[in-house]
């Protein structure tokens, strides 16, 4: 192979690895723990999906059959947390809460 294929080979290369992280053997970066908090109700097999934010990107997703009392969620920036419920997931529910502190 001529040095020129060598070189447009080596670029190729470079492109399909992208920032070198995998080629390095570099760890991914770990985001940082998400704080959560408890929602305390009965019926939460109703809800569907737990966010809080409106656009859902820091959510839970609530099992099918769940039956417990308590969920663990993100904890809300605010006093408001967003629901999509089972029976219409398309729409977007929004809860302002009470915050209560944890007991000790």
């Amino acid at each position: 192979k001529t040095a020129e294929g060598k070189r447009a080979e080596a670029k190729s290369a470079e492109e399909k690895i992208g920032d070198g992280n995998i080629a390095e053997g570099k760890p991914d970066q770990a985001k940082p723990a998400e704080k959560q908090c408890t929602l305390d109700g009965d019926k939460l097999f109703l809800i569907d999906a737990v966010s809080a934010d409106p656009a859902f990107t820091n959510s839970i997703t609530v099992p099918d059959g769940f039956v417990e009392s308590t969920l663990t969620i993100p904890q809300p920036d605010g006093k408001s947390i967003y629901l999509r419920l089972r029976d219409d997931p398309s729409n977007v529910v929004t809860v302002n809460l009470p915050i209560v502190s944890a007991r000790r």
